[in-house]
């Protein structure tokens, strides 16, 4: 049997009652205790729940609101994730058994409640990075959230996956992996050969020397507790192998990459063959490592003259490095200041209607530190307890949408003004009220934010 000690907002979500264990009548499996709660995304009307292993703090991702719904979601994507990391065949088996039977209870830990808030605010910071909740990589996420650092001196710090690594070896699992220089080298005994903490160190040390004649100065100055030996061994070598290749590299176009294929005109294809030769381009520039990314949705005519037209001029450098990606960006090239404003509204209104996760530094990603509520000037943190206050008196589940009616820029698209409407539902009615909801944003370094807002459910 496992337990999975729930938050009582994720106890109250679902309704339900927690459990009381004897935990002194059972004996509980390596993998038996998980911590669990929901995490409203940036996106409405979507949640996930994130199960928390205590004590490595392993963490698994779920699409969901209650614990009925995404827990056999939760053993299977724990099953997944233990494969990807390479955790023995035989443990897995063992473990995973033990989740057949579970009992649902109530958190008794304040440090892992600290740690899970840790953790939700890692994953939500990374939610505003996603246009859409399908594109969310749960799996990518867990990954990181793998080698996430966690502890609050540099004496406790640890990452999930070095706790395992020293639980398989058998050794503490909070052990320092670089707590000081001497443990960095681990002598073998009674033999006349460098170990491999060993070999790595002194290959690491001796990389860090060449990459300070390349650079013509210090680098890495400073402590590196924390940092995994080969992972810094393998970060060290792809920046010499880029710094080499740098140096020898020649400028040439997209097009010379692609070794100069023909193109048809644009004007001269249907949208059936504009598909077709999309799909064609798009395979040539991923056999040169090479991703173009389009932040909004754009039409086949429009992405197909871009590529055609335009990228296959811009210059390259021949570089040769297994992994490394070339990206271009459309709207690095042409500035989408209708899609970067809306999507700026979009993200506030969320983080307005989210009371569960109300946090003034969530309004630090769209507003400016200092912005006008009905013609005042307000903190963010004031901001905050209005919006708290608009929560008191109304029921944000109430809300439907927001409705922009018009959206105006000045002649430099340096300043916005968007006029719209937040619309609400009376539940068991279709009766549906509006109220008015305008936003003045600013250009500020090629990035939007919102620097007044008139709305008077906030005053």
């Amino acid at each position: 049997m496992i337990l999975v000690r729930a938050t009582q907002k994720l106890l109250n979500t679902q309704r339900l009652k927690p459990q009381t264990v004897d935990l002194s009548a059972i004996t509980l499996p390596i993998l038996g205790t998980w911590y669990a709660n929901t995490v409203t995304s940036s996106f409405k009307g979507k949640s996930l729940v994130i199960y928390v292993h205590e004590p490595s703090l392993v963490t698994v991702v779920t699409v969901g609101k209650t614990i009925k719904k995404t827990f056999p979601n939760f053993i299977t994507s724990l099953e997944k994730l233990l494969k990807r990391f390479s955790f023995p065949t035989v443990f897995i088996n063992e473990q995973m058994a033990y989740f057949k039977e579970n009992a649902i209870t109530k958190t008794d830990s304040r440090k892992m409640l600290g740690y899970m808030n840790s953790i939700t605010d890692s994953l939500i910071g990374r939610m505003y990075t996603y246009q859409n909740f399908e594109e969310i990589d749960l799996e990518e996420e867990e990954n990181i959230l793998m080698n996430l650092l966690h502890g609050s001196t540099p004496n406790n710090y640890f990452r999930p996956i070095h706790y395992w690594e020293n639980y398989l070896k058998g050794e503490d699992p909070f052990k320092q992996s670089l707590d000081s220089e001497n443990e960095l080298i681990q002598l073998i005994p009674d033999a006349n050969k460098l170990s491999r903490s060993e070999d790595l160190h002194m290959e690491n040390q001796l990389m860090k020397l060449q990459l300070e004649n390349i650079l013509g100065g210090q680098i890495m100055n400073g402590s590196n507790d924390g940092i995994p030996a080969e992972i810094e061994n393998l970060f060290l070598k792809n920046i010499i192998e880029f710094e080499k290749q740098v140096t020898k590299s020649t400028k040439v176009t997209v097009n010379d990459l692609l070794k100069n294929p023909k193109f048809k005109a644009a004007d001269s294809l249907n949208e059936k063959q504009l598909k077709s030769e999309l799909k064609k381009i798009n395979l040539l520039l991923n056999k040169k490592f090479i991703q173009l990314d389009f932040l909004d949705n754009y039409s086949d005519l429009v992405k197909y003259k871009f590529i055609t037209e335009e990228l296959i001029n811009q210059e390259t450098q021949t570089l040769n490095i297994p992994g490394m990606i070339t990206h271009f960006i459309y709207e690095e090239f042409h500035p989408n200041h209708e899609f970067d404003v809306k999507n700026k509204i979009k993200h506030f209104i969320y983080t307005m209607l989210d009371e569960e996760e109300l946090d003034s530094s969530n309004f630090k990603y769209t507003c400016s530190n200092e912005i006008l509520l009905n013609k005042q000037s307000i903190s963010l943190k004031e901001l905050e307890e209005k919006v708290k206050f608009f929560h008191l008196i109304h029921n944000a589940e109430e809300v439907m949408d927001y409705r922009k009616k018009e959206l105006l820029f000045n002649k430099n698209n340096t300043k916005a003004k968007v006029i719209g409407t937040l619309e609400f539902k009376k539940p068991g009615t279709k009766t549906k009220t509006k109220y008015d909801m305008n936003f003045e944003l600013k250009n500020n370094d090629s990035l939007w934010e919102i620097t007044s807002i008139d709305f008077e459910l906030l005053n």
